[in-house]
């Protein structure tokens, strides 16, 4: 353990990345499937954070989980958080494959990602609560 662990141990900051992951495999054929399985795991843990129980803490809330995945060569993340920490703050999403540039919340992604999109949803306008 090096001196800076040592520290931040001893003023009881961790991080996250030292806690168990999970991983989950996303079928982009049926994404509904996906998306209906990150629903469920976070339910479970509004119910009972992984985190805390690593501290002995039964019955504590966790907020939602950070999911990371690479596509073509690049890292995305997005969070899925519960009914209790909703707020609609980034929680909302809309994925615009009108058109010939493909938008996500009036961004514009990876011509790769924008690719995967069209291919996935179709032309339209959808909108995403996570």
């Amino acid at each position: 353990m090096t001196e800076l662990e040592k520290r931040l141990e001893e003023n009881d900051i961790h991080f996250i990345m030292n806690f168990p992951l999970v991983q989950i495999e996303i079928d982009f054929n049926e994404p509904l499937m996906s998306q209906n399985k990150m629903i469920a795991m976070v339910d479970e843990m509004e119910k009972n954070s992984p985190v805390g129980q690593v501290f002995g803490i039964d019955g504590n809330i966790g907020e939602g989980y950070v999911f990371t995945f690479e596509f073509n060569g690049e890292i995305n993340r997005f969070k899925v958080k519960g009914d209790l920490h909703s707020s609609g703050k980034g929680g909302t999403y809309q994925v615009n494959t009108k058109g010939d540039i493909v938008t996500v919340n009036g961004k514009i992604p990876s011509k790769e990602l924008q690719e995967e999109l069209r291919k996935q949803l179709g032309e339209g306008i959808y909108n995403f609560s996570l």
